[in-house]
């Protein structure tokens, strides 16, 4: 089944046991780590803060702002600050298994590869990655046609494309074409930060790039050059959207993102919110663990351990 943006042409409780994340991130290697895609959630129609920065009289997006009524100017430190009011937009959660770090979460979920969530977020609220596409322009502001219309060149799924092989999904044209269920599964090297504060260990995802090339027989520098080898998912990967969530996969939305889906547009009257307040009432609210927190002080930091304390990590 495929998994594309809705158009491409131009209560919180887990069902799962408490967890101490902070004894689990201890378990995680920090660097370059293999993965694989393990999991995509669509997060619903969202609302977005106004998109801010420093006034420029010429710029054509701020005369357009302030032409169609979407801008306001404001004065902060002396200095003229535009703010755009953004269109609710669809929106995903994703996350990748760290195929080489196994950790023990305990309980009846065992040893499981470390599942990271590859969005971003800022004081302890996870930022959904937009799930919409849009074209290049250059710098006139005309639109280049022959780089079609897809994911922004700046954005995870894009980024994601790229370090996979997956590029027919952000190609701009065909069938294939911002398709990312076709994500799933597929290896890379995931950029994994690792932290120890105040006795607590904090885990971020910081990038993503190509599985490198290595020797294929490491006691001969001169063999041919083979990918490195990514361990298997040890769970099917899946996509859960508003459409096809089920009770069953459900159990695979952990705490913080229910909280996210709950705050979409469209999820009243929805299937996912038939589904998840199914799963809340049929199920004993479990003890909360002792897990860390983190308030970052840049909103590009990525999401680590600020999720809630009954959140499931799969």
């Amino acid at each position: 089944m495929s998994f594309k943006p809705a158009s491409n042409s131009g209560n919180g409780n887990s069902d799962g046991p408490s967890i101490d994340y902070n004894a689990i991130n201890t378990q995680v290697k920090g660097g370059s780590r293999p993965a694989r895609v393990s999991l995509i959630v669509d997060l619903g129609k969202q609302e977005r803060e106004d998109f801010t920065e420093d006034y420029a009289e010429k710029s054509s997006k701020h005369i357009k702002a302030m032409g169609n009524g979407t801008g306001r100017i404001e004065n902060e430190d002396g200095k003229d600050v535009i703010y755009i009011t953004q269109k609710p937009v669809d929106q995903i959660a994703v996350f990748a298994d760290l195929t080489s770090d196994v950790v023990d979460y305990g309980e009846n979920l065992g040893k499981q590869p470390y599942r990271i969530v590859l969005n971003k977020s800022y004081q302890g609220k996870l930022h959904g990655i937009p799930f919409n596409g849009c074209y290049s322009f250059d710098k006139n502001g005309q639109i280049l046609k022959d780089k079609g219309f897809t994911f922004h060149n700046t954005s995870v799924l894009t980024k994601l494309a790229k370090a996979t092989k997956q590029d027919q999904i952000v190609s701009g044209s065909g069938d294939d074409n911002m398709d990312i269920s076709q994500l799933l599964g597929k290896p890379f090297m995931a950029t994994v930060d690792k932290q120890v504060r105040n006795d607590n260990t904090y885990i971020n995802y910081k990038g993503c790039s190509e599985v490198p090339l290595v020797p294929s027989d490491p006691t001969d520098p001169d063999s041919d050059e083979v990918p490195l080898g990514v361990k298997k998912l040890k769970l099917e990967p899946m996509c859960i959207t508003f459409d096809d969530v089920t009770e069953e996969n459900a159990k695979f939305i952990r705490g913080d993102i229910r909280k996210a889906i709950k705050l979409a547009l469209n999820y009243e009257g929805s299937k996912m919110q038939e589904v998840l307040e199914a799963s809340s009432n049929s199920k004993p609210e479990k003890p909360k663990a002792d897990e860390p927190e983190e308030q970052y002080e840049e909103p590009s930091q990525e999401i680590g351990d600020d999720r809630d304390d009954d959140s499931l990590p799969y």
